[in-house]
Formats: C-alpha cells, sequence, structure tokens
C-alpha cells in the first residue's frame, strides 16, 4: 500500500479531495476515500495473513469492498470535477 502504484493512487485521489475542498461535495469525498483506504488496508491485511500461510483467509470479500470503495469514490469525484470553477472578476481589463 506505500509502494507504486497505490502511491500513485493515494496522491491522486488526494489532488482530488484538494480540488473539491471548498465544494458541496467535500465531506463525501474525504469519507468515500477515507472508506476506500479502510477497505485496501482489509484487503492487504487479509492477504499478508494468507501469504504467510493462514488457513481459511478469503481474498474475494475485502477485494470487493475495495473495488466498491474506489468506484463510490470515483463517482463522488466525478460529480465534484463537474461543478464549473468559479473564475475571479477581471477587474478594469480594458
Amino acid at each position: 500500500l506505500r509502494t507504486p502504484p497505490f502511491t500513485e493512487i493515494r496522491k491522486n485521489c488526494m489532488v482530488l479531495i484538494r480540488g473539491g475542498e471548498d465544494g458541496p461535495d467535500a465531506e463525501a469525498l474525504k469519507s468515500t476515500y477515507a472508506d476506500f483506504i479502510k477497505a485496501a488496508e482489509e484487503l492487504d491485511s487479509s492477504a499478508g495473513l494468507a501469504l504467510r500461510g493462514r488457513k481459511g483467509i478469503s481474498l474475494i470479500g475485502p477485494y470487493d469492498n475495495t473495488v466498491k470503495g474506489l468506484v463510490a469514490f470515483l463517482e463522488v469525484a466525478e460529480r465534484s470535477a463537474a461543478l464549473p470553477i468559479a473564475q475571479p472578476a477581471a477587474e478594469n481589463q480594458e
């Protein structure tokens, strides 16, 4: 989770969050990102246990939760990015 390409996903998600922090979906961006990261960390933890030989570890549930978390974040991010950006009014343009 702390090596590429996952670090790139984290970095780009944070760019989207910062870009939408003054919009109406700011809290939804933060909460869906937190849900996505929590699910990804659960998947990482389960995979680590399975690699160390623990029996009975299923990765499908944590994997599905991670995908659902990412999709939910992307839906909110797309809505947030679709909002028009307020441009400062040009003063005394001649």
